[in-house]
């Protein structure tokens, strides 16, 4: 077997792994930018509000009216979709990679406006906001203590200073 040969000679493994490092370093180097392809999906987001009502009434007279009339855009991938309690709805339509997350805003726009007439009027009232998200990861910070500060600590310290941490 092909694997028995690494694990009898771990040296020319090591020597392997190493030279395949090597050109994935250098490639990562020589390839621009541009060349990237794009691995996440792009993403719109529709969020409603249906105020005092509770997460099977937003999602029997929303959530589904939304996702109903949704269906059939063209380069979707798939939805999900979330109906909470204190009555929100959230739609994420995930597209193709490489499709233009602009033109997929507009035509989620455009049917989010003609199922605007089958919600109810507290939904009409506030609006269906229709968002671009970007689904990778921009930046992550993390707050480490030692046995000073507790995590309780850290997480009071992050609320007070919150205006530190958004971006300008």
């Amino acid at each position: 077997m092909f694997s028995v040969t690494f694990i009898k000679r771990p040296i020319f493994a090591i020597v392997i792994a190493l030279i395949i490092i090597v050109l994935g370093i250098v490639s990562l180097l020589k390839l621009p930018i541009s060349e990237y392809p794009d691995v996440a999906p792009p993403v719109v987001n529709v969020s409603a509000t249906y105020t005092g009502a509770n997460a099977f009434v937003v999602e029997d007279t929303v959530t589904r009216v939304l996702e109903d009339k949704l269906n059939g855009i063209k380069g979707v991938i798939y939805m999900d979709s979330s109906s909470t309690s204190n009555g929100s709805s959230s739609i994420n339509v995930y597209f193709k990679p490489g499709y233009d997350v602009d033109i997929g805003a507009v035509d989620v726009q455009n049917k989010v406006s003609t199922a605007t007439a089958s919600l109810p009027a507290e939904v009409r009232q506030r609006g269906v906001m229709v968002n671009k998200k970007s689904p990778s990861l921009v930046c992550l910070i993390a707050i480490n203590g030692d046995e000073r500060y507790d995590d309780s600590f850290l997480s009071n310290f992050v609320n007070i200073n919150r205006l530190l941490l958004k971006p300008q």
